[in-house]
């Protein structure tokens, strides 16, 4: 039985303060993307990926060092 329903995270570049990361799920049958959460508290993530075993969601942080 295929999936009909896939979920996606999606970084974007932002303050602490705003959604970051948005988890939508992509649904099949009618082609449509729909927000499931969105996250704050993590600046600018740049690249998600999960772990499969343990369910755990990582980043990747661009930081800005020069001053």
């Amino acid at each position: 039985m295929k999936k009909l329903r896939h979920d996606l995270f999606v970084g974007c570049y932002g303050s602490p303060q705003d959604s970051t990361i948005h988890w939508l799920e992509f649904d099949k049958t009618d082609g449509r993307l729909y927000e499931v959460a969105t996250f704050s508290g993590i600046e600018n993530p740049s690249f998600l990926t999960i772990d499969r075993n343990n369910g755990f969601l990582y980043g990747i942080v661009k930081w800005n060092m020069a001053k």
